[in-house]
């Protein structure tokens, strides 16, 4: 039994550093820079290794090293489902616009 002035130990939060977040930063501009300067299929596979390359950088890096949302397994299961389908998806990003009932 705990007498009432003891604490339970706190968990020490690990915080990226800044220039983890400037990365991202530069990183989704580039994305956003390739749609502009290529097209958006290259431009959505390029956010799809992205994507990928955190999910792996979750799994090997050692806590705070990189962004987290949820537990370290679950970062790296959804990060890499979601890369899979970018990459598929990013075959459709190419495909003209269908305007219905424009020449009716």
């Amino acid at each position: 039994m705990k007498a009432m002035g003891d604490k339970e130990p706190t968990r020490e939060v690990r915080v990226p550093k800044d220039a983890v977040y400037a990365a991202v930063f530069v990183s989704l501009a580039a994305v956003a820079a390739s749609a502009f300067v290529w097209s958006s299929v290259v431009a959505c596979r390029l956010l799809a290794l992205l994507v990928l390359g955190h999910a792996l950088c979750r799994v090997f890096l050692p806590d705070g090293a990189v962004p987290r949302v949820r537990r370290r397994r679950a970062d790296a299961i959804v990060g890499v489902i979601l890369a899979l389908g970018l990459w598929y998806l990013s075959a459709w990003g190419a495909t003209p616009s269908v305007t219905l009932g424009a020449n009716l």
